[in-house]
């Protein structure tokens, strides 16, 4: 979209304004791999995104790795990630692995962080006369990230947090949905090592504990 009037700069005792009024072009969807390894984006957009183009940007993710390299890929729970045609292509790529998120905790995937900081840089102040331009400032950024990429270092404030194989883990109702305000008979808080679920109810996934920093894994 582009803005019908300019924005307004920073001035003495005065903030940045906006006007409220734009100009829709249409839509587009961004479509990115993010390396955990050393940081390297991999991106791609499209007009929609629907399992036709995620195979063809899965297609072009493979072209862009050595030759019968391991590839692992983490990626939501959405539907147009688990059809028939992505199966197919898993099923004629025996070396790509799709691993998904748990139900409600896409955050958890690393490149989420990587949109949150293209939607910063690029989308929320950027005005686009249309979708091609809106396209073509997006993959201009991506270049020009991966001149200096840098992977994802999660960091805790308080060690004494961090969650563990070993870690008793209680999960609350709120956190799952779909469960109806009179508790059912089985309803029951797990505390079993290495769970993190609302035993009871099948809207809940469990915590997964599989890594994400081995070479070849993308999220």
């Amino acid at each position: 979209m582009s803005s019908i009037d300019p924005v307004l700069p920073l001035s003495p005792g005065r903030l940045e304004r906006h006007g409220f009024e734009y100009y829709r072009h249409g839509t587009l969807s961004l479509y990115a791999a993010l390396n955990t390894r050393n940081g390297e984006v991999v991106g791609k957009t499209a007009a929609r995104h629907t399992s036709q183009e995620f195979v063809a940007f899965l297609a072009d993710l493979v072209a862009n790795q050595p030759r019968g390299k391991e590839i692992h890929l983490i990626a939501d729970n959405l539907s147009a990630h688990k059809t028939k045609r992505v199966e197919q292509f898993l099923a004629a790529h025996p070396k790509v692995h799709l691993h998904y998120t748990p139900i409600y905790s896409s955050w958890l995937n690393q490149v989420e962080n990587w949109f949150a900081r293209i939607e910063r840089d690029v989308i929320a102040r950027g005005v686009f006369t249309s979708v091609k331009d809106l396209a073509r400032k997006l993959i201009r950024y991506i270049r020009h990230y991966n001149r200096d990429p840098k992977p994802i270092k999660w960091t805790y404030r308080d060690p004494s947090r961090r969650i563990s194989h070993d870690t008793n883990v209680t999960v609350t109702g709120h956190y799952c949905s779909g469960i109806n305000r009179a508790k059912p008979a089985n309803h029951r808080t797990c505390k079993r090592k290495g769970a993190g679920h609302l035993a009871g109810s099948p809207h809940c996934s469990k915590i997964s504990n599989r890594r994400a920093d081995q070479p070849g894994t993308w999220s």
